[in-house]
């Protein structure tokens, strides 16, 4: 009996295509963390459903060839250009590089380049002259293209990478009466870095949705894929305590139930725990706390406990007394968050920022109190004070 693990989005799939047929955007951007599901999503729910619509899709991660994204691209073109099915275009055997496809946690198959380390590379005059001949071509066979561009924030990563945000902007602005765009991203702020590039505007059109969080349609259907596979259960309210500890990840959730099924355990509660409780200690947090600037550690603390208003009194006063000094600068913070934005927090709004690592955030609560603050040194304060009056010379 083959069970189907996959989780379709129907409600989402819908909406979003419905999007692109009544042309109310030709560009989309869907943001989620990664282990959340979206390359899932596009691959087995978006795609298979624009080609019934009658696009041709072309899907490319721009993390295969992480230092070579227009060859990425171009090879995905050329896939397209293919015969075939979706599913071999987009996971054609490539010319120089290895591909391997593996299932993962959740049961979603993935596709990964093997290629030699090197430098991002810019793409020469040939390439680009190359993927527009190739884009061309598609375009004039195929009426309707959708084109989706996975971990898309990667292009804000480099430099080299400029002249490809030029090449994409460009062809997407001469054709986009033929083609949809689906930009997908896992860092919210290095989207927010790409949109906001000067030079090379090339997301500022495209409309950011964010893909929700899957709730009890999942669990149910995890629930009976569960029950097939091993003639064992558990309740409703079990999986969905255990899908809220994991953070609400699928693939991490589908990890405990696969464990489950080969070990024969039956308490997914459990089992769940013991999963979280893996991915801290994997996760090398004290070694990261450790190399965290003191500054670093009391904005982190202060955003885990919830607090916003980061340029405020109150905040300023907390982080004056963790590092026991009498007062921090605006500019102080600014700095601070500035390292810690992309690996650590992303700004979802002007001022609030969230942590990328749920987990992460989770630990800090954990290993430390919102009030353990070293109280300013007197002596320190009293300086500090007199310095301020001295006349300046």
């Amino acid at each position: 009996m083959t069970i189907d693990w996959h989780y379709p989005r129907h409600d989402l799939t819908k909406r979003v295509m419905d999007a692109f047929d009544q042309s109310v955007s030709d560009t989309l951007t869907l943001f989620a963390p990664r282990r959340m599901g979206k390359t899932e999503f596009v691959r087995y729910d978006l795609i298979p459903e624009a080609a019934k619509r009658g696009y041709v899709p072309v899907y490319v991660s721009f993390w295969e060839n992480r230092d070579d994204p227009a060859l990425s691209l171009l090879l995905a073109i050329k896939s397209a250009l293919a015969e075939g099915n979706w599913w071999r275009r987009a996971t054609n055997r490539l010319t120089g590089a290895q591909l391997s496809i593996k299932g993962n946690a959740s049961g979603e198959l993935e596709a990964s380049l093997s290629v030699t380390e090197s430098k991002p590379t810019s793409p020469d005059s040939a390439t680009l002259a190359d993927l527009r001949k190739h884009i061309t071509e598609l375009l004039r066979k195929n009426d309707r293209v959708l084109l989706c561009l996975d971990e898309a924030q990667h292009l804000a990563t480099s430099s080299a990478f400029e002249s490809l945000v030029f090449f994409l902007r460009t062809i997407l602005d001469e054709n986009r009466k033929q083609i949809r765009v689906m930009y997908t991203g896992s860092s919210r702020d290095g989207l927010r870095k790409l949109f906001s590039k000067r030079k090379a505007a090339l997301f500022q059109s495209s409309s950011q949705i964010d893909l929700p969080l899957l709730g009890s349609g999942f669990i149910e259907h995890m629930k009976s894929c569960y029950q097939q596979a091993s003639g064992r259960e558990f309740t409703y309210t079990e999986g969905q305590r255990a899908f809220s500890l994991l953070h609400h990840v699928p693939r991490e959730f589908r990890s405990v139930i696969e464990k489950m099924i080969l070990s024969g355990a039956t308490d997914i509660l459990n089992e769940a725990a013991h999963a979280y409780d893996n991915q801290v200690e994997d996760s090398s947090y004290p070694v990261l706390w450790q190399n965290l600037k003191a500054i670093d550690h009391a904005l982190l603390i202060w955003i885990a406990y919830g607090h916003a208003s980061l340029y405020q009194e109150a905040c300023k006063a907390y982080l004056a007394n963790h590092l026991g000094v009498c007062s921090v600068e605006t500019h102080t913070i600014q700095n601070a968050i500035n390292r810690l934005r992309g690996e650590h927090l992303s700004l979802i709004a002007h001022g609030a920022y969230e942590f990328e690592d749920a987990r992460f955030r989770d630990w800090i609560i954990a290993n430390t109190s919102a009030s353990s603050s070293r109280l300013p040194d007197e002596q320190l304060c009293i300086e500090h004070q007199q310095s301020d009056r001295r006349p300046s010379e």
